[in-house]
């Protein structure tokens, strides 16, 4: 799907449950209303860099294999990416916070086994952006101990040393936490 040029506003539960599996969005687009696209089999998606709001539970449930979050946006909320279980890399180019469960249940799945239902996790990999320098607490709490970041040499604010990644002021260990 390639939207209008245009187009600066989706609205609430524009594309949910619909069949789109890709969508170009425009380069004016701004906003990104809740539950936007939540339950479609979205594959792939390239957000502009005037995108400045991603609404709750917008991408939900979809099955994006890749997130790469521009540098305009100024607020991501609620379960905004939730429950895309193929999720496999994140790439975080912006400065605002994520909100609590932004990624929920991205890196786990539950399979369900005769009487036994197991919760199985699989690995994301996390790219910080030149200009990423939001607090990751909400991210790493959403995707556990499968996460493995990779830093921007531009990068000013985290840095990775040992396998570990470092906030440079005050070398803060952020991840892993133990």
């Amino acid at each position: 799907v390639t939207l209008s040029s245009n187009v600066t506003k989706i609205k609430s539960y524009a594309f949910e449950n619909s069949l789109v599996k890709e969508i170009n969005f425009p380069k004016k687009l701004k906003f990104i209303g809740a539950h936007a696209f939540e339950y479609a089999p979205l594959t792939q998606t390239v957000f502009g860099e005037n995108l400045k709001h991603i609404g709750v539970n917008a991408f939900a449930n979809c099955k994006l294999q890749s997130v790469s979050l521009p540098s305009s946006l100024e607020t991501v909320e609620y379960g905004a990416f939730a429950s895309n279980i193929t999720l496999t890399s994140i790439t975080l180019n912006n400065t605002c916070e994520l909100d609590v469960e932004t990624f929920e249940n991205c890196s786990k799945y539950w399979e369900r086994k005769g009487e036994y239902t197991s919760n199985t996790q699989h690995p994301i990999t996390v790219h910080l952006g030149a200009k990423a320098t939001l607090p990751l607490n909400a991210l790493i709490s959403d995707l556990g101990d499968h996460i493995t970041f990779t830093v921007d040499p531009g990068n000013t604010t985290y840095y990775i040393q040992d396998g570990s990644l470092y906030k440079t002021r005050g070398n803060v260990k952020v991840y892993p936490q133990n």
